[in-house]
């Protein structure tokens, strides 16, 4: 079976929706970058009122000044510092599906429409386009997995290895080398000269791509499990292995790597892994997530366990937050910010079935089976 490898582009905020209090300053609305309406609602703790203008007028749009929205109930601005705290309200932001009924309302650039009686904004939607297709590359086999540096896109291609592909002229991709390695080819992660396969039942295999024309395998480790996913920090690999638990690689010495520590966790089927500073969080297959402290890569220890009900494929971690992905259409946003206990914040359901999660900057891109990339 075929899989096409498609560059595009897809948004979704990475800041837990409904959580945090925020005002909007600076900015002119703009499209929301979906189709879904971009709303606000007041915060619950105050009486909402009739919105109108500072003249007491009727509200169906709102401008903005040059530093914040002015938000006017009975000719009172309503989010001024200054305003008496018995009266002031603050916004929270919410990203509302079309059956909230802004489905046909259509807003000028630079207004936001106002819904009087729940306290709900939109910003201008527009007419762009919410993603685009600019260049494609079709395998030759299942691509589970992509990593790009610099000009090349290095891909996971299961049965056929690591394959090289020239991205310079995004609308133009060119094949340029390919290794097939021994196993099946999940996932691939690039530092400098080197990439680093989790080869599925043959463990991590490290390529030399300084010439990406000609990769060269330089060393081998054989997990005791099945390598799905992997990430490298410093010299060491940190290697998902499915029943294998987690297994750390000193890969110091690219020709003969070798395993330092291992943490296996009893009944857990290791799929995704994201490592950020002393803790790597391993996303379970079986029933969620695991926060795992590799501070001693000899001794890892397993410090709390996130039990959900779903086959958890992807994790990504930033500022506290752990974003979980499953194949039960799944986003979940956990704070982790005591390794201890992680709570989670946010749910959110999403076309597909979903089986990895990236960052850049602020957004979140989400792979899905049959619906391409969430953003």
């Amino acid at each position: 079976m075929k899989k096409i490898v498609y560059l595009l582009l897809c948004i979704l905020c990475l800041i837990p929706t409904g959580i945090h209090a925020q005002q909007i300053k600076n900015a002119i609305p703009s499209d929301a970058g979906d189709n879904n309406p971009t709303t606000f609602r007041f915060m619950p703790d105050n009486i909402d009122r009739q919105l109108s203008s500072k003249e007491n007028a009727p509200l169906s749009s709102l401008n903005v000044n040059d530093e914040s929205i002015a938000i006017f109930v009975d000719g009172q601005n309503l989010c001024l510092d200054s305003t008496p705290s018995e009266i002031r309200k603050k916004l929270i932001g919410m990203d509302l599906s079309n059956t909230a009924g802004w489905t046909n309302i259509k807003i000028t650039p630079g207004y936001i429409g106002v819904d009087p009686e729940l306290g709900r904004f939109k910003f201008a939607d527009g007419d762009l386009e919410i993603s685009r297709l600019i260049g494609k590359y079709d395998t030759l086999h299942t691509a589970y997995g992509v990593f790009v540096q610099d000009k090349y896109a290095y891909i996971a291609n299961f049965q056929q290895g690591l394959e090289i592909i020239d991205i310079f002229n995004p609308q133009n991709p060119v094949p340029t080398g390919r290794y097939d390695t021994e196993g099946w080819a999940y996932e691939v992660f690039v530092s400098g000269k080197y990439a680093y396969i989790a080869d599925g039942y043959s463990g991590l295999q490290i390529i030399d791509i300084s010439s990406p024309k000609n990769p060269v395998l330089l060393g081998t480790c054989d997990t005791p499990g099945w390598a799905y996913d992997v990430q490298v920090v410093g010299k060491y690999a940190f290697v998902a292995d499915y029943r294998g638990g987690l297994q750390i690689i000193d890969v110091s010495n690219p020709l003969q790597p070798v395993i330092t520590g291992s943490l296996e966790i009893g009944g857990a089927q290791c799929r995704g892994i994201y490592v950020l500073n002393n803790y790597a969080y391993i996303a379970d297959d079986k029933s969620g997530m695991y926060i795992v402290d590799i501070s001693d890569p000899f001794h890892p220890t397993l410090l709390s366990t996130y039990k959900n009900t779903a086959q958890a494929k992807g994790v990504f971690v930033s500022n506290n937050y752990a974003y979980l992905v499953n194949y039960q259409s799944l986003l979940e946003v956990i704070d982790v910010s005591n390794p201890k206990n992680p709570v989670v914040k946010a749910r959110l359901s999403l076309p597909g079935n979903l089986y990895d999660i990236a960052q850049f900057d602020r957004y979140a891109y989400i792979a899905a089976s049959g619906q391409g990339i969430h953003i």
